[in-house]
């Protein structure tokens, strides 16, 4: 979410983490519970500072290994492909990039996200559903 003061903001949220281990609940899962705290604290931190978000780690994403590497052109395909998706996510609005990076990069359940971001899971469930659509039919635009 913030790319400047990184390091600040992962040492402020350990010790909000530390100071709040008698407030978690162990019905529910540790990193979504950690993940709701660091979460909150870069919004207000955002909100504060009135900064722009950025996209989804963009070097992580060109920074992919691919699967098959056989080839210098399966290689650069791979490549243009994270970018196309990667710049199909970079459309999206706040809520919705980070929705489709814990399903997907992050690998959360709907339920997870849901509790993550204070939201029914129902919503989490539509908007995935429209996430999906969104990138199906760009990536169709893409490989005509």
């Amino acid at each position: 979410m913030v790319k400047d003061n990184a390091e600040d903001l992962f040492q402020e949220v350990m010790l909000k983490v530390y100071q709040n281990l008698d407030k978690y609940n162990p019905v529910y899962s540790f990193n979504t519970w950690i993940y709701t705290i660091a979460r909150n604290h870069c919004l207000n931190y955002l909100n504060k500072r009135k900064l722009h978000t950025v996209n989804l780690d963009k070097e992580e994403a060109n920074d992919f290994e691919p699967i098959n590497l056989n080839s210098p052109e399966t290689q650069t395909l791979n490549k243009e492909l994270h970018q196309t998706i990667d710049n199909i996510l970079s459309t999206f609005n706040e809520d919705n990039r980070q929705i489709a990076f814990l399903r997907f990069f992050e690998g959360m359940k709907n339920r997870d996200i849901a509790r993550a971001m204070d939201i029914p899971t129902g919503t989490v469930k539509s908007r995935l559903h429209k996430i999906r659509t969104s990138i199906k039919n760009e990536l169709e635009k893409y490989y005509e």
